[in-house]
């Protein structure tokens, strides 16, 4: 037990060592250069350093799935890992859909609207629907929309809530929406938790859900069958009558 708990104390402090690195050498020209496509190559290429040194394998399960042009894809959310997991793993280009706060930050706000991000108000509701028109004028012009519908994750198993923003999005926009199961990036890094463990990703991308109708009735209709589908796909308990 006692080489068990330095060997995981070792590997967390060359985890954490490795991210810094990592972090602090993208995060300057991502910061500086507000050009998305090279800000998405430099962001990628330092993820994929990163999983690579840290031992973090990544299988993706369904990429045919995915339907050309505009889509809403929708996941899953268990560990603040997720958004990098993805981003380096996904094909193609999209837009990463995250709360306003982080726009106001010195940190992530130049960060993260560099890489293409939509910034949504969660707590005001008018301009929530501001934020809402405008994901929809970005579905219109062709643009791929990623959402963690739960809003946020806690350290026990389990699918939250989900917010009614994504599909919302899917139906008034008419495009598609894809289910994504992420698994395995809660035990590497729990929420309440910096000690990071080794362990392996797995990403299954479902087939894409149609909407019924644009009416709100559409809207929570395909909430609540995309949610089935998460459910089933990533094994999880459901947490919403906790």
């Amino acid at each position: 037990r006692i080489l068990r708990s330095a060997v995981e104390a070792i590997y967390a402090g060359w985890w954490w060592l490795v991210l810094g690195i990592v972090a602090v050498v993208i995060w300057l020209p991502v910061t500086l250069v507000p050009m998305v496509s090279f800000c998405r190559c430099v962001v990628r290429l330092g993820i994929k350093l990163f999983v690579g040194l840290v031992g973090i394998q990544i299988t993706i399960e369904g990429q045919a799935n995915l339907p050309p042009g505009a889509k809403v894809l929708v996941s899953n959310h268990s560990s603040y890992l997720d958004g990098l997991i993805l981003l380096a793993a996904l094909p193609g280009d999209y837009h990463f859909v995250a709360k306003k706060e982080l726009k106001n930050s010195i940190w992530t706000g130049p960060f993260l609207s560099h890489l293409g991000t939509k910034f949504v108000e969660r707590f005001d509701a008018q301009r929530g629907v501001g934020d809402l028109a405008e994901l929809r004028d970005s579905i219109a012009i062709g643009d791929t929309l990623v959402f963690f519908p739960e809003g946020t994750f806690r350290r026990v198993s389990g699918l939250l809530p989900f917010r009614s923003g994504a599909f919302a999005c899917a139906a008034q926009g008419g495009v598609a929406l894809v289910p994504l199961a992420l698994m395995g990036t809660r035990h590497i890094l729990r929420s309440e938790s910096w000690f990071p463990r080794w362990g392996q990703v797995q990403i299954k991308i479902d087939q894409p859900l149609e909407p019924s109708d644009s009416s709100w009735s559409g809207v929570l209709e395909l909430r609540d069958r995309t949610r089935e589908r998460m459910l089933e796909l990533s094994g999880e308990p459901d947490l919403v009558y906790e």
